[in-house]
């Protein structure tokens, strides 16, 4: 994995738009860091999930083992960098069963010491500073989390509670009797995902975003296109919570100054962006526009993104924001 990642790193942005596709397959179809590398390659462009690690029966026989009871699975499952998700009959009713991969855990310990590695390796190259101590307890701390379905399951709950009343949105209800640190038991909801969607609900997605953040300090943490849909309603459903996390209310606070634009220094510093000492110092109200001023927005074109925005404000100094955050 080193040297595929150090060669992909090297060479990946030369490559013509075929090979980048190729490659960035390639890594979507392992699973753990690996994977999640192939989705931050693959970002706005059309790729396929990765291949489930586990058969239908098998599914059934850990459900059966975990909790004693007999379910139908229908058909393939559906896999990601993390797991995989079944559709199951059990009790008249039908219920979509998320499992992690096998082994998974493991494999993300080897993987966590090869990215420190190759941190290591880069940071001696490009003259930075680079805490492995850190990193390793974020990279620990990020996986613990997104790899302990009882911990999703909780927080799903929590983000249901909210929106119970909220008939934009669906928050598929968790069965935490039939849930536990490696299998998360939810409700089935049909919809079509965002990345195949006809309807533009990203604006739902911010008021979704909104009400959970500001109004009850949770933060889903993953609100990608592949994590919500539409289903027939034309009610934005959303899904894993696995990066989910309860905020600090000192954060909240000045996330809402941001965006009115009050304390703009003072707000970057309660969040955690360090921009003094970087381009973007003295910078702060033009960088806060480019984030901020959407949220405001009553109506936001299709094709807006905020990379793209980014860009055009700041060309190549926007890279510098991923060294500051």
């Amino acid at each position: 994995m080193v040297f595929k990642l150090f060669y992909l790193r090297l060479k990946f942005r030369f490559f013509p738009s075929h090979a980048q596709a190729f490659w960035a397959q390639g890594l979507l179809n392992s699973q753990g860091i690996t994977a999640k590398l192939g989705q931050v390659l693959a970002q706005g462009k059309t790729t396929e999930l990765p291949k489930a690690s586990l058969a239908p029966s098998e599914a059934q026989a850990l459900f059966q083992s975990n909790f004693g009871k007999t379910i139908e699975i229908q058909g393939e499952a559906q896999a990601a960098s993390m797991g995989q998700v079944f559709r199951f009959q059990f009790m008249g009713q039908t219920y979509a069963l998320k499992v992690l991969h096998p082994g998974l855990k493991e494999r993300l310990k080897k993987e966590t010491a090869n990215v420190l590695l190759l941190g290591k390796y880069f940071a001696k190259v490009k003259g930075f500073a680079f805490d492995e101590r850190v990193f390793q307890e974020f990279l620990v701390e990020v996986f613990d989390a997104e790899t302990d379905l009882q911990r999703e399951g909780q927080y799903q709950e929590e983000f249901a509670r909210v929106f119970k009343d909220d008939k934009r949105f669906v928050v598929p209800r968790v069965a935490m009797e039939y849930t536990n640190d490696h299998l998360l038991t939810q409700s089935f909801v049909p919809c079509t995902l965002g990345r195949d969607a006809n309807v533009f609900a990203n604006f739902d997605v911010f008021h979704f975003f909104f009400k959970a953040f500001l109004g009850h300090n949770l933060l889903h943490g993953d609100l990608n296109d592949r994590n919500w849909g539409v289903n027939e309603k034309n009610q934005v459903v959303v899904y894993d919570y696995g990066c989910s996390q309860s905020v600090p209310l000192v954060k909240v606070n000045a996330f809402k100054k941001l965006i009115i634009g009050e304390d703009t220094v003072k707000s970057f510093e309660a969040l955690g962006v360090r921009l003094k000492g970087t381009f973007f110092e003295g910078k702060e109200e033009d960088l806060r526009q480019v984030l901020c001023d959407p949220f405001l927005m009553k109506e936001l074109p299709p094709e807006w993104s905020y990379s793209r925005a980014l860009d055009e404000a700041f060309g190549a100094q926007t890279k510098v924001l991923r060294e500051v955050t």
